[in-house]
């Protein structure tokens, strides 16, 4: 049949394909045939080194980057069943996923369940008073699903990454050297930023020495599961790195600008 209809085959999440799957893929790529193989896959580290390799050799990926806020809202509409959404929601959403259409739909259906919205007559009804709630929360499914990439990681790394949900917008390896419980020092801090950039938690702001999170949902979740005596300890910390940075020339620790100076 492959040789005389044309024929689509679509196959998802190819980065948890097993050998045979590959093995067959490559052999339909080789069919002189009208037919169309759709292969969607996670990069690496999601995806394996070998079964990106031989996805690699089938041909070559075409990137699907992050979704804007004009596609975060029709994804908002379409998952919700409505023609429209207030700027300000689609705002929250895309901020906290990322452009992430995963994020975005599991957000969606969080905004539902809570409360914060409601469908009538395909119109969205937005109640305020429920927003905050539904900020404060992530929804269970999602929560796990961003946990499990950190289970990945190693213990030292796993352990800084969470030292780091004290700062919101960006951190830098004075500032978490400065709270770190365990006084790590700056050589080991760069080999933990470094795991935690190729495993795509965190990226280096460009023209910076500054980093941060890729994705503002994963520091929410695991802000989550620190208690509140590690979030006020790491806070009261966090607090007194920036005023004795501010209090000093450039910015900089006493510790740093004595370094400099040595």
């Amino acid at each position: 049949a492959l040789e005389t209809a044309p024929t689509a085959i679509i196959l998802d999440d190819a980065h948890r394909a097993d050998p045979l799957t590959m093995h067959v893929l490559h052999g339909l790529a080789t069919m002189n045939a009208p037919l169309l193989l759709c292969i969607t896959s996670r990069p690496p580290p999601d995806a394996p080194a070998e079964t990106w390799r031989s996805l690699e050799a089938l041909a070559p990926a075409s990137v699907l980057h992050p979704l804007n806020r004009r596609e975060t809202r029709l994804l908002l509409c379409a998952r919700l069943g409505v023609a429209g959404i207030p700027p300000h929601i689609v705002e929250l959403v895309y901020a906290r996923s990322g452009g992430n259409p995963m994020f975005i739909d599991h957000l969606a259906d969080h905004l539902q369940s809570t409360g914060a919205v409601r469908v009538t007559d395909h119109h969205l009804v937005v109640h305020a008073e429920r927003i905050e709630h539904w900020r404060a929360e992530l929804p269970v499914a999602l929560q796990s699903l961003l946990l499990s990439r950190v289970d990945r990681l190693g213990t030292d790394a796993q352990f800084s990454l969470k030292v780091a949900t004290t700062f919101d917008a960006r951190f830098d390896l004075e500032g978490l050297r400065a709270i770190h419980p365990f006084g790590r020092r700056r050589e080991q801090l760069r080999t933990d930023l470094e795991e935690l950039e190729q495993e795509g938690i965190v990226e280096r702001i460009p023209g910076t020495s500054a980093w941060r999170f890729r994705h503002a949902l994963v520091r929410d979740a695991l802000r989550a599961i620190l208690s509140e005596r590690q979030r006020r300890d790491l806070k009261r910390k966090a607090e007194r790195h920036r005023l004795a940075r501010s209090s000093t020339p450039g910015g900089l620790p006493a510790t740093s600008r004595s370094q400099r100076s040595a």
